[in-house]
């Protein structure tokens, strides 16, 4: 089985890790505890293996994740790994890892696991209800590595998110705010979608390409980042979190905005 890296030392993810968890992201819903804790004991590549095979589990996996389950919270039915392989065994068919890390690699994107040294800390917070990856894209010129290195400090990123309902005051708000927290040297991230998420974003873009008057920014300031003409080694002013794939942006609407997002 494989082990996480050990405190302080992170390593580099194989290419067999990482196209296990992509499949893994196929198979597993967002949110399903009973596999978050499967993750947990049995790690990626052993449950792949149990998910994408035909056998049934043995009893000592049954019972390991029955007592991981049970100290959770999940009942009788909802911690029995019979049940959980039943249910991620109906994508088995669509799998296609590589394939899928190879077009998003085109797109200028990638894919971040927990063995990775980018991946955020802070995830670790939400224990099996954690992502089993997270699917990223940037700009449009730009390959994996250089998108990975325009991701904000965690110290340095504020989520603003907000009613798809909103009314005229409501957005110039959002943008005033927004234009102040980039102009401060802080990434903007929301979720993307209509009203207050689509004018956060905007702004972003909007304060990080415009000049600040009365300032004299230094290399990699807040207001170096914030004036003249946007460079992709600095962090980005905004990131969009979003529920569904980046090959297809939803909603169409704002498909000019997420543009946008990864191309400045």
């Amino acid at each position: 089985m494989e082990r996480d890296p050990a405190p302080g030392q992170p390593r580099a993810a194989s290419r067999k890790e990482r196209i296990i968890r992509a499949e893994l992201s196929r198979l597993i819903e967002p949110g399903d505890l009973l596999a978050g804790l499967a993750l947990e004991t049995f790690r990626a590549q052993h449950l792949h293996a149990l998910i994408t095979s035909e056998h049934p589990p043995s009893v000592a996996e049954r019972h390991a994740l029955a007592q991981a389950a049970e100290s959770a919270g999940l009942g009788p039915r909802q911690q029995d790994l019979r049940v959980g392989l039943e249910r991620w065994r109906t994508r088995c068919g669509q799998l296609r890892g590589a394939a899928d890390l190879a077009t998003m690699s085109r797109l200028g994107g990638g894919l971040l696991i927990p063995e990775d040294p980018t991946w955020p800390a802070q995830l670790r917070d939400l224990g099996p209800l954690a992502p089993v990856a997270l699917w990223f894209r940037g700009g449009a010129e730009e390959i994996a590595s250089q998108s990975l290195g325009r991701l904000p400090e965690p110290t340095r990123a504020v989520a603003i998110v907000g009613s798809r309902e909103v009314t005229d005051y409501g957005i110039r708000i959002t943008a005033e705010l927004t234009q102040d927290l980039v102009q401060t040297g802080l990434c903007v991230v929301s979720g993307g979608a209509y009203g207050v998420d689509a004018a956060a974003h905007r702004a972003a873009l909007r304060a990080a390409s415009a000049p600040v008057s009365g300032s004299r920014p230094g290399p990699g300031s807040a207001a170096s980042a914030a004036s003249g003409t946007w460079s992709g080694t600095r962090p980005a002013p905004t990131l969009a979190v979003l529920a569904g794939g980046l090959d297809r942006f939803y909603p169409a609407v704002l498909s000019m905005v997420r543009g946008c997002c990864k191309e400045t």
